[in-house]
């Protein structure tokens, strides 16, 4: 009695490339830190009710061209 072996198991792709979602956090610290950098060191103001919202439409608006780029990319592999 004679076996085959069994086939070969695909290998699955790697992720290659920088992480989206964790550079777009890094960008809102960079953004955090200097503003923060500013107000110690010259007295800058920062009128939160403005900037507050434009900064986290802005870090959501990242993030879904991120998934939306991740999307496409595993549907082209």
């Amino acid at each position: 009695m004679t076996t085959t072996p069994d086939a070969p198991t695909p290998l699955t792709p790697t992720i290659t490339g920088p992480n989206l979602p964790a550079i777009a956090i890094g960008l809102l610290g960079v953004v955090v830190g200097a503003l923060t950098i500013a107000h110690v060191s010259i007295g800058l103001t920062v009128d939160w009710n403005r900037l507050g919202p434009a900064l986290f439409t802005g870090f959501g608006v990242l993030l879904v061209l991120a998934g939306t780029i991740g999307v496409v990319r595993r549907r082209r592999t």
